[in-house]
């Protein structure tokens, strides 16, 4: 078990994170420490930020450097990457950088994994897309062999959180969830996945996981609106942004985001805890036609919710 723990809301048990809101100047160190630090405030449970490459201004190529300038701003939310990829990473330096931003953030870091999705990506990195699963598999392994001890290299420093940081893992597909369930390591839900989806996923998971993992993330776009209008304006701003990104699957937006009435979020989200066995939700910024103070001013309305 790791050294940091912060406690749940009092009034629930849902861990609440969220994502920067204002993604002018994403790769700039000051602007995303600042949105950590007003998330801290505003007593967020955690803040994210995502792994991006060859993705114009909204790449993100280095998110644990990002993640070591909000370390240096704040004192006690928990820090998060949302799909730290390993296929394209070599491990040992992998060990090392997140050991050093573990204690950095003082045990902070809650590192979700993943293998990429993005065919140019792997080109870009010489990789075989077909390969992403099994150089997982492999980084893995070697980068915790490095952190337990168990190789002939003494790593130095290890992480604060011993005798591994919280690992995560986001997975697209029965054979990649098939691997994280037995890797033991805790599903991240997708924002792109459908509802149907995601239960589904969950129910395959926790077949082969069984109770070695109690810890169920979701990933959500979220957003409060005062009209219907105002709504599926926003809706189809997500489908051009998500199609514009070769992201969109032809699902309508009502399967993959929560937008609408604070109302209809509540009681939304109260049924992804009840029925999904939510533990942990993280709301997904960064919504084409809303300003940022937009954004802030529903994730408070959303973080003042009972159900947490």
């Amino acid at each position: 078990m790791g050294l940091y723990y912060r406690p749940m809301h009092a009034s629930g048990n849902i861990h609440l994170g969220i994502t920067p809101w204002d993604w002018t100047g994403i790769s700039s160190g000051a602007r995303l420490a600042e949105q950590a630090r007003t998330a801290e405030a505003l007593g967020f449970d955690s803040f994210w930020v995502p792994e991006s490459h060859f993705s114009g201004q909204r790449s993100v190529p280095a998110p644990l450097l990002l993640l070591a300038a909000a370390a240096a701003v704040t004192n006690d939310i928990a820090l998060g990457c949302v799909s730290y990829l390993l296929p394209i990473r070599n491990a040992m330096l992998a060990a090392e950088e997140i050991a050093v931003l573990d204690r950095l953030c003082n045990g902070r870091l809650i590192l979700g994994l993943g293998r990429g999705i993005q065919p140019k990506m792997f080109e870009a990195f010489e990789i075989r897309s077909g390969d992403k699963r099994k150089l997982f598999a492999e980084r893995l392994a070697q980068i915790r062999a490095l952190w337990h001890g168990e190789t002939p290299i003494a790593l130095s420093p290890l992480p604060l959180q011993q005798p591994e940081p919280r690992l995560w893992a986001a997975a697209i597909g029965p054979k990649a969830l098939q691997q994280i369930a037995e890797l033991g390591l805790p599903y991240l839900a997708s924002p792109l996945e459908s509802y149907d989806v995601l239960a589904t996923n969950l129910e395959a998971y926790r077949a082969i996981a069984g109770a070695v993992k109690s810890t169920t993330p979701i990933m959500r776009t979220v957003y409060t609106v005062e009209s219907q209008a105002e709504a599926e304006r926003i809706k189809t701003a997500l489908i051009e942004q998500l199609s514009s990104a070769g992201l969109h699957r032809g699902q309508a937006t009502d399967e993959t985001a929560i937008v609408g009435s604070i109302t209809y979020v509540s009681e939304t989200l109260t049924r992804y805890k009840e029925e999904l066995g939510m533990t942990h939700l993280i709301l997904r910024g960064g919504l084409p036609g809303v300003s940022a103070a937009d954004q802030l001013a529903s994730f408070e309305k959303i973080r003042q919710l009972q159900i947490y």
